[in-house]
């Protein structure tokens, strides 16, 4: 099969951006649309009960104030950080960094996802650039650093917030994005490849009552939140929870039975976690680098001017079953 690649623009080529873009599209095709779900609304009164995770891992200093961050699948798994001021850094799960930084300037980031193709890894991650572009940001052993490419949905310059999830069968991901000028509708859909092009397949989008501050994709659908700053899914065999950041910096856990529980983050003895995050990321499926439970991110100021990705360990609730 040939692919055109002359419909993907990468904006900035680091590296051979051919043979990185043949390599992308290649693992689309290795790589299904479900139905959409009812809207998540505010929910009942949050509960006094508190859940206490473990901070167990952090970046060094990072560069900068933290405007997004998002998580890949895949075993190893890596984390990018997305700066207020601009820029790019990858991060493995040891929150060694990984490549160089780029300089892309962008508002959202939504969480990434990995294949390996003739034994290559790529991934890739959805974000929303300051001009409201969504675009894809691409990683893998023949990058030096994150590039950009188009993705081919409607809008073109309109986007504010973005949710990602993983898609099945011939699809690249799932996504669900709203925009500044429709911020009560969620509009959603799978990205694929079809006769070697990046394709958009849209399902049905969601109303909200109220302006969307924040989706996650689960495994059966997208949901959305007008309370929420960062919303993200701990899902592992049967067990499925919503995992928020509010606006004040508290973190909220969302059961499927609609109960709610703040979580309090206890620091390590090397490890403190910011008061107040300005972003979070969370997986349930185990990762490389200690999380058999998967893994939640949160990023913020941790002392005064010093700003970190602090990795929370899950285990006690997402391993539960396995007891």
């Amino acid at each position: 099969m040939q692919f055109k690649r002359w419909r993907l623009s990468n904006a900035h080529p680091f590296v051979n951006a051919g043979l990185g873009l043949i390599l992308l599209l290649g693992a689309i095709a290795c790589s299904g649309d479900k139905k959409v779900a009812e809207t998540e609304d505010s929910g009942p009164v949050l509960s006094t009960a508190s859940l206490e995770l473990p901070a167990v891992w952090a970046t060094s200093s990072l560069e900068g104030e933290v405007a997004a961050i998002g998580l890949s699948g895949g075993f190893s798994g890596l984390l990018a950080v997305a700066y207020k001021s601009g820029g790019i850094e990858l991060f493995n799960m040891e929150a060694d960094r990984v490549g160089e930084r780029s300089n892309f300037r962008l508002n959202a980031l939504a969480d990434g996802y990995s294949t390996i193709v003739d034994d290559s890894q790529i991934t890739i991650f959805p974000g929303v650039t300051r001009d409201g572009e969504l675009k894809a940001y691409i990683y893998g052993d023949l990058f030096i650093a994150p590039t950009e490419i188009d993705l081919p949905i409607e809008e073109t310059r309109s986007v504010e917030g973005i949710c990602s999830g993983p898609a099945e069968g011939d699809g690249v991901l799932r996504l669900g994005y709203w925009t500044i000028t429709n911020n009560r509708v969620l509009k959603s859909g799978t990205i694929r490849m079809t006769d070697g092009d990046l394709s958009w397949h849209p399902s049905d989008p969601m109303t909200s009552e109220t302006a969307i501050q924040s989706c996650s994709v689960a495994a059966a659908a997208p949901s959305v939140s007008d309370i929420m700053m960062d919303s993200a899914r701990l899902e592992r065999a049967d067990f499925s929870a919503g995992v928020q950041l509010r606006e004040d910096g508290r973190l909220i856990i969302r059961t499927e039975d609609e109960i709610f529980s703040d979580i309090s983050v206890r620091d390590g003895i090397t490890v403190i976690a910011p008061d107040e995050p300005v972003a979070m990321s969370a997986i349930g499926t185990p990762r490389a680098g200690g999380y058999p439970g998967g893994v939640i991110v949160i990023a913020g100021e941790t002392k005064s001017g010093d700003h970190q990705a602090v990795f929370i360990d899950p285990s006690v609730l997402t391993l539960a079953e396995d007891e």
